[in-house]
């Protein structure tokens, strides 16, 4: 009698094999079932058909985490963030290629599914996809220190120029590829300080969101109210750090203010701003009590006029 494996599941890994093995398949077979996977993966296609580049895609972009499908924990094994599914893949490829166990034009296929791609003047292709792929892994390194919101404000601030352009792509953040390493931190605050993750289907806005409603069930509260508490804990950021969460809110202060002050004016807005929210929340109440209150006066004449019909009707 075979003895029963007693392994524990590993619940933080992702299953490199089974993911090459899907890549091949979809660039291989050509009865590779787009239909299906779409299916097992929660993948939405809405009016364009799924293609291949989709699925591959779908895999070195670490969009499989964000997914609550059957496929999901074959694949991820609860691994949460997007970027380190995108990072471990990645890395596995460059691993292969190192050792040319994988064809140039499965490696050409796969890389230009992420953007990543050669003119045909660069020789040899295969080193310098190669090469493009670990930089890659490079940029994407340093995205594991920032890719939830208790850690954003601050990483965001140490990334480099092509860090944030991943960056900006898991948040679905449009920022201009010529903009500088500023304006790219600035682009990505603007969008997390007042809840832009909230209406996003993006994988790091995915997992912001799921990491919100966890830390806050229950709450009165809202996205944007959250991360600014997050940002206005005490020794949390920096002062640069906080001057930009500052601008991004539109709220005012002195060049010369030190962290302790401009926390002050952190908080301040959140008061006025949680007030402001109380206060909208009770309006709307108030609004839906007037309106379903003027609905039944609006019935009351049809029921008496109905009551009177009765009556005359009796009567003849």
């Amino acid at each position: 009698m075979p003895l029963a494996d007693t392994r524990a599941p590993c619940n933080d890994l992702i299953d490199v094999d089974i993911i090459l093995s899907k890549l091949n398949s979809c660039t291989n077979d050509p009865d590779f079932d787009l239909p299906s996977f779409s299916t097992c993966h929660g993948v939405k296609n809405d009016d364009v058909p799924l293609t291949h580049e989709d699925v591959i895609s779908h895999f070195l972009n670490g969009q499989c985490v964000e997914r609550k499908a059957p496929g999901r924990p074959e694949v991820t094994h609860g691994v949460r963030s997007p970027v380190k599914m995108a990072l471990t893949i990645t890395e596995t490829i460059v691993t292969q290629c190192e050792c040319k166990q994988i064809l140039l034009d499965d490696l050409r296929v796969w890389c230009s599914a992420i953007g990543v791609t050669t003119t045909h003047t660069q020789r040899p292709e295969y080193a310098i996809l190669m090469q493009k792929l670990k930089t890659r892994c490079n940029a994407l390194r340093p995205l594991l220190n920032c890719d939830g919101l208790d850690t954003i404000f601050c990483g965001v601030e140490t990334l480099g120029k092509q860090s944030l352009q991943h960056l900006g792509v898991q948040h679905n953040v449009n920022a201009n590829s010529n903009c500088d390493a500023d304006s790219a931190k600035t682009a990505i605050i603007d969008h997390v300080t007042p809840g832009g993750c909230q209406a996003s289907t993006s994988s790091l806005c995915t997992l912001v969101n799921d990491e919100y409603h966890e830390s806050a069930s229950g709450s009165s509260g809202d996205l944007e109210t959250y991360v600014l508490q997050l940002a206005a804990k005490k020794g949390k950021l920096s002062k640069k750090a906080l001057r930009r969460v500052l601008k991004s809110r539109d709220i005012e202060f002195s060049d010369n203010e030190n962290v302790g002050e401009l926390r002050r004016h952190l908080r301040s807005h959140l008061t006025r701003l949680r007030k402001g929210k109380q206060s909208e929340w009770t309006r709307n109440r108030r609004d839906a009590s007037e309106s379903e209150y003027n609905s039944r006066l609006n019935e009351i004449p049809v029921l008496v006029l109905t009551a009177s019909t009765r009556l005359v009707r009796l009567s003849l």
